[in-house]
């Protein structure tokens, strides 16, 4: 599928290119990981149907609105997309520019798909949260921010909490672009791996969600934080039942899957 993107660099220049890919959220995930965070991506005139209707990616205006919380102009301006360096060298010739319009081809990779949103849940193989787990979150998402969100991925998980300031600058570094950017599920990826960037691709729409309603990012991480801790807390009561002997391991189980939390272990 042929799609036309237009976007703008950090100096307000506008960018126009044509991408081959299966579908918008695919041509979105290529783009931005090339640096390029699109304002409009449209079928082609050349594809099939003719005329082509502006579309956006993802969450579309939600997240718009989230950056628009977001958005400082130092980070605007630190972050601003950018031609990528290496337009145009497949053929060894420079982009073509005509009217202050710069064109570009690019083909999105045929591996990966765009990881859809999903409830939170226990995952196998991430039933607790270690130094080892959270540097595999980072090898894992190409956002600090999404390896932050990954720690809240399941209910009643007990999540060691982090220094407040570090939390915050992170957030406000890298969230604005984490939102905008679609997760992809890579060929290579175990089924616990693509089943936890679904839950992580569904965290960020609550994320942007809530700052759509005008939350903060200070009272979005005391969200996400608060809402673990009295999970986790919940959880350790019907435990601390079962080894009190007031309860048997199967009617812990019971009530533990029946509120979205790993069973007990024997």
């Amino acid at each position: 599928m042929t799609l036309r993107y237009t976007y703008k660099d950090s100096e307000g220049t506008r960018h126009e290119g044509m991408i081959e890919a299966p579908n918008r959220d695919e041509a979105f995930a290529a783009l931005r990981r090339r640096g390029i965070r699109p304002i409009r991506v449209e079928a082609s005139a050349n594809a099939a149907g003719g005329k082509g209707k502006w579309l956006l990616g993802g969450v579309g205006v939600v997240i718009w609105t989230a950056v628009a919380v977001l958005a400082a102009a130092a980070v605007v301006q630190k972050r601003g997309a950018r031609p990528p360096d290496d337009a145009g060298r497949g053929g060894g010739k420079s982009p073509a520019r005509s009217g202050g319009i710069v064109s570009q081809v690019v083909t999105a990779p045929s591996e990966g798909r765009v990881a859809r949103p999903r409830a939170r849940k226990p995952i196998p193989g991430f039933e607790r949260l270690s130094r080892q787990t959270e540097e595999r979150f980072s090898r894992m998402f190409n956002h600090p921010s999404e390896a932050y969100l990954a720690r809240f991925a399941q209910p009643g998980l007990e999540v060691p909490s982090l220094a407040e300031v570090a939390v915050m600058e992170l957030l406000e570094d890298d969230l604005q672009d984490a939102l905008d950017d679609p997760i992809v599920i890579k060929a290579e990826d175990s089924r616990s791996v693509a089943e936890l960037k679904r839950v992580v691709s569904g965290l960020k729409e609550e994320v942007s969600l809530l700052l759509a309603s005008g939350k903060s990012l200070g009272e979005v991480r005391s969200w996400l934080e608060g809402r673990q801790r009295m999970e986790s807390a919940y959880r350790r009561q019907i435990v601390r039942r079962v080894d009190d002997g007031l309860i048997s391991l199967d009617e812990a189980n019971s009530l533990l899957v029946s509120m979205g939390f790993a069973p007990k272990g024997k």
